[in-house]
């Protein structure tokens, strides 16, 4: 059931809205029965903001105490008179009874009529706005208690109201009057001792045409962050990056999420006023991409409860649960904390972690923070990978089966790949087992430093035909390592049959640098000398798209403008093409023992044959002529 602590909003000039808080000197002892003011005006109740709807929420008035005189001006004076609340010139023992239960019920003494009515003008000054203003406790407490003995006694309301989307209007004028209005989302009030009482109260007075009252939502809230691992092992807040926008990962890096969840504090107090177990449920549907890693933190109002709280998830509840409070099966892991606060718990289970029974009057808040990464199953760019949230919380303290939950958020991660061809400069042809590695560091050619880990995959393609990728697992650097959990791996990319290399799980936030560090096997290919510059940017929208720098190639084959994502990347270096790197052949050189090295043996015996013929000729003619 939906409740709503009501505040005050004051009227312009004629329409001023005045507390008892304001009330003219002090009341003495009223007598049997004083004639109140009989005018009338209408009560008028407001939403919040234009976030707001007051559609289907259900209020009602009851006059706490009479006026017996007001101004003739009230725009120039607040002095006003107050009694007991008559009815055909008795007065009404429920309500003035249930003046002096609510001022007990609020740690307020008083004796007599004179002093109670005292006390609630001086007590409740300035609590008519929040219950979160000074003293407002006690404001709420007053008002929770009165509304009680009224339910218990069965009284009807004196005021009832019609609501549409942007306020609530009273069905008739209402007499003039000190009132106590509540939200009670249709839930009749038993006639037992644990009445149902509605929490949120507003304490206003109505002595002039007019009474414009403002609807404070005072529903459970929740959100979703996304921070990224500095190296160190703490979350790190990424830009502005939180449930509403859509970082980026490399396959494997650690992803934080916080789930943090607000509770009204008067929710609380409602529930353990009526000894009541207030239950919620943290739920989150990971897509299949995604792989829980572990819980870092569990807290409320900041104090740690992590050893506690991780104790309380659930990583075996079906997803179809889910469906049943609103949120959506993401075709992944299903996550479920379910914390159950009574009075008797203990730490995270307890009220008072809550901060209920202390001093202040705030709302708590939950939070737990986890990681988690992306797997080979990551969806590359497109409409990334998405992750459901919302909070499933009891509504009703006499009612553990009604439950409410707070609207769904789905935020998204992302991840980038590319491909590179390898092929002959002079035929084209594919050169398949050449090995390359990625890095993040320039000059790291064995990608030893800042080298990027990968793990061989295999899929099937469109045309249904199984091919081989390389996934994102690890870093080879000792720091940057702390943020891939598995961190396994090899740096060694080897190109397939056709000469291609399929690189998945790249984050655009990088600039990567391919060096190829062995040619294709027995082969007299020249190895590159110089990297590959590999930068990726993605854009979330077409209109984004459509402003990328212009000639850069387009590496995801889904990335057109009706996509959720598309993007680019970017190469340079020694190539002519974008996504295809050339090797080219060393200049031929003989080969010890080939055919070359024979003819030139044979022409060096003809040579120095015929030398010596030419030698042992001339020794004759010489010998001869002697």
């Amino acid at each position: 059931m939906t409740r709503t602590i009501v505040r005050k909003a004051l009227a312009a000039a004629a329409s001023a809205v005045v507390s008892l808080g304001v009330c003219a000197a002090g009341v003495t002892a009223a007598q049997a029965a004083v004639a109140p003011v009989t005018d009338k005006g209408n009560i008028t109740i407001n939403r919040a903001d234009s976030n707001d709807s007051l559609a289907g929420r259900t209020f009602v008035g009851y006059r706490v105490l009479d006026y017996t005189s007001v101004p003739a001006d009230p725009t120039t004076s607040s002095a006003v008179s107050v009694a007991f609340v008559t009815d055909n010139g008795a007065v009404n023992t429920t309500k003035h009874d249930a003046v002096f239960a609510g001022l007990k019920a609020a740690g307020i003494t008083a004796g007599t009529d004179g002093e109670a009515l005292d006390a609630v003008r001086s007590k409740l000054t300035g609590t008519t706005t929040s219950y979160l203003t000074a003293d407002a406790g006690t404001a709420y407490t007053f008002g929770n208690a009165v509304y009680a003995d009224y339910a218990k006694a069965g009284l009807a309301p004196d005021v009832t109201f019609t609501c549409a989307e942007q306020s609530c209007t009273a069905n008739a004028a209402a007499q003039y009057g000190y009132y106590l209005i509540v939200e009670t989302g249709g839930t009749a009030a038993s006639a037992t001792e644990n009445a149902y009482a509605a929490s949120y109260v507003l304490l206003g007075s109505l002595y002039t045409q007019n009474l414009v009252l403002t609807a404070k939502s005072q529903q459970p809230t929740s959100e979703k962050y996304i921070s990224k691992n500095d190296g160190s092992g703490e979350a790190v807040t990424d830009g502005t990056e939180n449930s509403t926008s859509n970082p980026d990962f490399a396959e494997g890096e650690e992803i934080y999420y916080t789930l943090k969840y607000t509770i009204p504090y008067s929710t609380l107090k409602d529930f353990s006023d009526h000894d009541a177990t207030f239950t919620y449920t943290l739920q989150d549907s990971l897509s299949a991409g995604i792989t829980f890693d572990s819980v870092k933190s569990v807290t409320v109002n900041g104090t740690d409860f992590t050893e506690q709280g991780s104790k309380l998830l659930d990583t075996t509840a079906k997803a179809s649960e889910a469906a049943n409070l609103g949120l959506t099966d993401q075709g992944g892991a299903y996550l479920k904390w379910t914390v159950a606060v009574a009075k008797n718990g203990t730490g995270i289970n307890g009220y008072a972690a809550y901060g209920v029974g202390g001093t202040s009057v705030q709302d708590a808040i939950v939070t737990v923070t986890y990681t988690c990464h992306m797997n080979e199953n990551a969806v590359i760019a497109s409409t990334g990978n998405p992750n459901s949230y919302n909070v499933s919380y009891t509504r009703n303290p006499l009612n553990s089966s009604d439950y409410g939950y707070t609207p769904q958020q789905t935020p998204r991660v992302y991840t980038y790949s590319a491909y590179v061809f390898k092929e002959d400069i002079d035929t084209g042809d594919p050169l398949q087992g050449v090995t390359f590695c990625l890095t993040t560091r320039e000059g790291d050619k064995s990608c030893q430093s800042d080298g990027v880990l990968f793990t061989k995959h295999e899929a099937t393609d469109a045309s249904g035909a199984t091919t081989e990728y390389y996934a994102v697992s690890g870093s080879a650097n000792a720091g940057t390592a702390t943020s891939f959990p598995s961190n396994t791996g090899s740096v060694d990319l080897v190109t397939l049959a056709d000469g291609k290399l399929d690189i998945r799980g790249l984050d655009d936030a990088t600039t990567y640098y391919l060096y190829e560090t062995a040619v294709q096997p027995n082969s007299s290919y020249t190895l590159l000398s110089d990297p590959v510059v590999i930068s990726i940017s993605a854009a979330k929208d077409a209109n984004a798209f459509a402003a990328l720098s212009t000639g850069s190639k387009l590496y995801y084959p889904a990335g057109d403008a009706t996509q959720n994502v598309v993007a680019n990347v970017a190469y340079s270096g020694p190539i002519s093409d974008a996504q295809v790197i050339y090797n080219s052949k060393k200049t031929p050189l003989p080969v010890t023992g080939a055919a070359g090295i024979a003819i030139l043996v044979v022409l060096g015996i003809a040579l120095v044959g015929g030398g010596l013929f030419i030698i042992v000729s001339r020794n004759r003619r010489n010998t001869a002529a002697a």
